[in-house]
């Protein structure tokens, strides 16, 4: 996948282009540091492009920290439809997140980028934001 800046921020091939306040650096890890968890960072898309870019160990934990950055609020479904933990799972709702609430994640995809292929741009402003202690590229 090619990555490359843009006009509004980071396009990534076909899955479309990110603002940077779509880019998180919750947990940004580089190559030489100390990693045992695997964090790499995650791009999340689904039938509407790219929905965000977040550091995590792996899928479910990508997911999980995307819907706390609230990243992901338009696949939540309705908190005012209540149903059984059977009725969400039959219909093919996922509970997400600290609150556990439930997405439709039927069109969601991830894909695993590898930091060490980061165009240098791209990895120099996740150094900068995170020495900076900012949630995102902004």
């Amino acid at each position: 996948m090619e990555i490359k800046k843009d006009k509004d921020g980071w396009s990534f091939g076909n899955y479309g282009s990110l603002s940077p306040n779509r880019i998180f650096t919750n947990d940004v890890t580089f190559p030489w540091e100390y990693n045992p968890h695997g964090v790499r960072p995650w791009l999340i898309y689904s039938q509407y492009g790219a929905d965000a870019l977040v550091w995590a160990g792996f899928e479910q934990d990508a997911l999980d920290v995307a819907v706390d950055l609230n990243a992901m609020d338009h696949l939540l479904i309705d908190p005012d439809e209540t149903m059984s933990f059977e009725e969400a799972e039959d219909a093919g709702y996922v509970p997400l997140g600290n609150a556990s609430e439930l997405f439709y994640l039927a069109h969601v995809g991830l894909v695993d980028l590898n930091v060490k292929k980061l165009p240098l741009e791209l990895a120099c402003a996740f150094a900068e934001a995170r020495g900076a202690g900012y949630e995102n590229l902004v």
